[in-house]
């Protein structure tokens, strides 16, 4: 890792995967480097790990900390796990049930 980068891992869903536990455990190897990686559990599969993926790097476009984007991600998980909107619904093969967020359509 070079001096200033850091990383926002979205791993798929710890339901069905050990990758979680392997990014933690990878984490934890580097020492003082640690706290510029952070992992999230997507709770997800392919295409809604995929989309949260895609909000992460315009968030990064936008210029957002990887903090910021740690944390709108997991609020994005909590929220958008199934949001309706009038004619905007996505059926998605995935683990748990998820509704696309309308933001995430325009991509």
């Amino acid at each position: 890792m070079k001096e200033n980068d850091e990383i926002v891992h979205i791993c798929i869903s710890s339901g069905i995967s050990n990758a979680l536990e392997n990014a933690k455990l990878a984490k934890a190897k580097l020492g003082v480097n640690a706290r510029k990686v952070h992992i999230i559990d997507s709770k997800n599969l392919s295409s809604g790990q995929g989309l949260l993926a895609l909000e992460a790097a315009k968030m990064r476009n936008e210029g957002l900390s990887a903090e910021e984007i740690e944390e709108n991600i997991k609020v994005a998980i909590i929220k958008h796990i199934c949001s309706v909107t009038n004619t905007n619904i996505i059926i998605l093969p995935t683990f748990q049930p998820l509704c696309v967020p309308k933001s995430l359509l325009s991509v």
